[in-house]
């Protein structure tokens, strides 16, 4: 691809998330254009019963590159379904200086180790391009329990870890493999190519008010490992 790395990894992840987990979406007419589906394996983890008393799986209704702009209470279509959505950030718009691209190994200051620049002979150099995803959840009007908000957004923020740490052989098969749109490695004009992801900083919490109108927010940072020639 002709792009610059940081657009091409976030399209990646936004591909990425986009294949392996998704809400249930209705159109304006009832009709659902998209039902919910996340890993087998997850299924039991992610389901919960909607208003009506029917079993549904959890996931997000739309993936975003940057700031959602659609009426966020109501993305699903339908008041029984979770208004929930992912937001993909290069960089934290909200603290910019605090999580930014970068030649040094780790913005996160629990790590100590390993915190000089990586300047090879030649020029060639290994970089950190530094992602945001964050998700939010509605359940304003699918009315679940203060326990079931708890239990359904820490699957999430579990998960949206999962889905952020680069794949090998030793990692669940959700892992992401950082490939562009024609499923090769991402490489860009300018020869940096990505060789490891990792969520480094991760934390959520629950807002709105009792007995079932509750919020849910999730905040991922990662770290992408970079080689440049």
């Amino acid at each position: 691809m002709t792009d610059a790395i940081g657009y091409q990894l976030s399209l990646s992840l936004k591909n990425h998330i986009d294949a392996l987990w998704s809400g249930d979406v209705y159109d304006l007419s009832g009709n659902i254009v998209s039902v919910a589906f996340c890993p087998d394996e997850l299924t039991e983890t992610m389901d919960y019963e909607d208003s009506s008393g029917d079993l549904r799986v959890f996931g997000p209704c739309k993936v975003s590159i940057g700031r959602v702009q659609e009426d966020l209470m109501d993305m699903s279509g339908r008041l029984q379904v979770p208004s929930a959505f992912i937001e993909i950030y290069n960089s934290d718009p909200e603290q910019i200086e605090n999580w930014r691209d970068s030649i040094y190994p780790s913005f996160d200051t629990a790590q100590g180790l390993d915190n000089q620049p990586l300047i090879m002979v030649g020029g060639a150099t290994r970089f950190f391009r530094r992602m945001v995803v964050k998700m939010t959840a509605f359940f304003i009007d699918s009315d679940q329990t203060a326990e079931e908000v708890a239990r359904l957004g820490n699957a999430s923020s579990s998960f949206l870890e999962a889905l952020t740490r680069s794949y090998t052989e030793m990692q669940k098969p959700w892992a992401w493999k950082m490939l562009d749109e024609e499923e090769h490695k991402i490489i860009d004009p300018f020869g940096e190519r990505p060789w490891r992801s990792y969520p480094v900083i991760s934390h959520s919490r629950r807002r709105g008010g009792p007995p079932n109108d509750y919020i849910w927010d999730i905040k991922v940072y990662v770290e992408v490992a970079t080689f440049q020639e």
